[in-house]
């Protein structure tokens, strides 16, 4: 990490990230972060954007988001049942 981005790292017992996880098989390691705001984008004519809807694999959501940035499009939406982008 760099010298703007300051993190505090700390060993947590497995069982306590099992307690953690809203998956069924907890992560090795977790982070906490500030989420950005929405940027309150809308699509507009000629655009290109994805949306995403009851998607539950976060690894899924990745993959689609890098697709999109990889083909050049605008931006994606998400409806509230999709798993969480960050």
């Amino acid at each position: 990490l760099t010298d703007a981005l300051p993190a505090l790292a700390t060993v947590a017992p497995e069982a306590t990230l099992a307690r953690l996880a809203t998956t069924d098989s907890a992560p090795p390691m977790l982070g906490v972060f500030h989420l950005p705001a929405s940027v309150g984008l809308l699509p507009q004519a000629g655009q290109h954007w994805l949306a995403m809807a009851g998607l539950q694999d976060p690894g899924n959501v990745g993959t689609l988001i890098r697709c999109v940035r990889a083909f050049n499009g605008h931006g994606v939406l998400v409806t509230p049942d999709t798993v969480d982008c960050y």
